[in-house]
């Protein structure tokens, strides 16, 4: 089943419906990917698992951040997709692409980020515009956050430093000024991206998140990233 944004899903906070308007339009990505593209299952699966993952960290921030009441059962809600998204994920693994799969991806998957968005997020973003706080919720702009030994890029600001590099979402930074992440370290390499230093700063990425593609990129000497959560 397709599923697209409507004013209907609208939170009333423009960077909680901003996350939710990528997070469906993943969702399409990997039911397009299931039909025509079997190959480019795996990093859509795989991408769109960090970028919901990293939503619900940033919503569990905006809550903890405004004192939100109903803060326990949203977090609950979301810990119990990630467990669930987790099995999906390592029975792909095991199995592929398999029709009850994906009668998963298309119902179970769609129908619980649509109910959640509709029930528990409505309530949140409605409390949010209750209190006059809605316009308060910070915008992520560059967001980078860690994805296994790599950085995953899940959105870039444009015009600044990783936009004008080529970076796009979706995009595993491996390596940054020669070095490896998994050597430099997650913390480290998100540093060094934030502050890339007067002659800018050479990338290693996988485009797409593909890794039979290996490119480079130069990131100009400014550029604004937010570090990744360690937890």
């Amino acid at each position: 089943m397709s599923v697209s944004w409507t004013e209907a899903l609208a939170t009333g906070v423009g960077e909680i419906d901003a996350q939710h308007r990528e997070l469906l339009s993943q969702v399409d990505r990997l039911q397009a990917a299931i039909a025509r593209e079997p190959g480019a299952v795996r990093r859509v699966l795989d991408h769109l698992g960090d970028y919901a993952a990293s939503h619900f960290e940033a919503e569990e921030r905006i809550m903890a951040h405004h004192g939100f009441p109903g803060a326990a059962p949203h977090r609950e809600a979301h810990a119990a997709f990630v467990n669930a998204f987790g099995r999906l994920r390592r029975d792909y693994d095991l199995d592929g692409m398999t029709e009850g799969m994906t009668e998963l991806v298309g119902g179970w998957l769609v129908d619980w980020l649509v109910g959640h968005i509709v029930d528990l997020d409505r309530q949140l973003g409605q409390w949010l515009v209750a209190r006059g706080e809605a316009d308060k919720v910070a915008r992520q702009g560059t967001w980078v956050v860690p994805s296994g030994a790599s950085l995953r890029v899940l959105s870039v600001t444009p015009g600044r430093g990783l936009d004008r590099a080529g970076v796009t979402p979706g995009d595993l930074i491996i390596a940054v000024g020669g070095k490896r992440v998994s050597e430099l370290g997650l913390a480290r390499a998100a540093q060094s991206l934030a502050a890339p230093g007067p002659g800018g700063l050479t990338l290693t990425v996988n485009p797409g998140g593909d890794p039979q593609r290996v490119e480079a990129r130069f990131v100009p000497r400014q550029t604004a990233v937010n570090l990744p959560s360690q937890g």
